[in-house]
């Protein structure tokens, strides 16, 4: 059973839960003097014996055999213990940081090894050395998804959708050498959701780039909400790249205002705009802002595109489109003063990353690695 591999082990703890601040944060321990380490720290309300499955409720206190804690004493913590097994426990604290590094640093100095990838605790994999590294990954990408859009993608991957597919295709392949070309074409199409489905675990790099003074810093203001960039109808106002992030439909994104693309003799100037092409080169989807009457600098942005050997999604803006005789199509109009179709940009930058990845429940890279172990199969 799942409880004799835990017992076998030396004594560790992980955080559980995700990258970033919540209400809640939970830290797994396991090993085989888990229980000792517990009781070393864990004042229970009732002294009765822990029963698997059965919450109990209690104090955290700081490790009274440590000469440094005797010393200098901290306040007790309200915490909550979950016995999985008699080698598993689950420790449910306050979910800021400092609550959770005094959890682990404390069972640390105990004799715990703290380690980056959790136990399955919810029965879906072994931790006994023998778990896939693909599943072995998807732990650990699972806990550093910010948003829980992107961890139920990538929790598909830690139920075994990857693996699985990597089991059947193997198969197949020994019942009729033939199936390789069928291979060949899901793995192609994996790879070119892995481009996506790659980067869950950072927000998505979304790059405004344009002529100058269309409005790109505005519209900036208005995606968030808020007034992150300098916006003056001075020409050149924005030298660098100003990064402002966010989260928009479960999706986390990075917005990146850039300098304004037009020929000029300014060094300053000449600089931003080398570094707005730089950022652009980079970005996971550009948009290319511009207004009416406005074409200047936006060749600039398709030579970039040409030049990448790889896929960059792009979406055509035509900001101050009140002053507009007629919006072409396909182009998403916009007025960031007044919000006007702000709401139908955001929407279609989540739709053109969502629109990359296949149905819920299918194999999908979710790590470089990955990707490219993929594309080395596809090709």
């Amino acid at each position: 059973s799942n409880d004799c591999c835990f017992a076998k082990q030396s004594n560790r703890c992980a955080v559980l839960t995700g990258a970033g601040r919540a209400a809640i944060a939970v830290v797994g321990l396991w090993g085989q003097d888990a229980s000792k380490i517990l009781s070393r720290f864990f004042r229970p309300n009732h002294a009765r014996p822990f029963v698997q499955g059965q919450i109990r409720y209690g104090r955290w206190v700081d490790d009274p055999s440590s000469e440094s804690e005797a010393k200098n004493p901290t306040t007790e913590e309200s915490v909550v213990v979950l016995p999985i097994s008699e080698h598993q426990f689950e420790i449910h604290c306050h979910g800021g940081a400092a609550a959770v590094r005094r959890i682990v640093d404390g069972l640390c100095r105990s004799g715990t090894t703290e380690v980056a990838r959790p136990p399955d605790f919810a029965g879906l994999a072994p931790i006994d050395g023998t778990t896939d590294p693909l599943r072995v990954e998807a732990y650990e990408c699972l806990t550093q998804c910010v948003t829980a859009q992107t961890a139920a993608i990538v929790l598909d991957q830690a139920r075994g959708a990857l693996d699985r597919w990597r089991i059947d295709a193997v198969k197949s392949l020994v019942r009729e050498s033939s199936c390789a070309k069928k291979i060949g074409k899901q793995a192609a199409k994996m790879a070119s959701a892995g481009q996506i489905s790659a980067r869950l675990t950072q927000p998505f790099s979304i790059v405004l780039a344009g002529p100058p003074n269309v409005g790109k810093s505005s519209l900036i203001n208005a995606m968030v909400g808020y007034d992150r960039s300098i916006a003056t109808e001075i020409a050149g106002t924005t030298r660098d790249v100003l990064d402002t992030e966010t989260v928009f439909d479960g999706w986390p994104l990075r917005l990146r205002d850039t300098a304004g693309l037009h020929e000029s003799e300014h060094q300053i100037e000449q600089l931003g705009i080398g570094r707005a092409i730089e950022a652009s080169g980079n970005a996971d989807l550009i948009l290319q802002v511009s207004q009416p009457g406005a074409t200047t600098g936006l060749g600039k942005i398709r030579q970039v595109i040409d030049q990448l050997d790889r896929e960059v999604l792009l979406l055509d803006v035509l900001n101050k489109s009140d002053l507009a005789t007629e919006i072409p199509n396909g182009v998403i109009a916009t007025v960031a003063t007044t919000g006007e179709g702000v709401q139908a940009l955001l929407t279609a930058i989540v739709e053109s990353f969502r629109s990359q990845l296949p149905p819920k429940g299918a194999p999908l890279p979710i790590n470089d690695r990955q990707l490219a172990w993929v594309r080395r199969i596809a090709s």
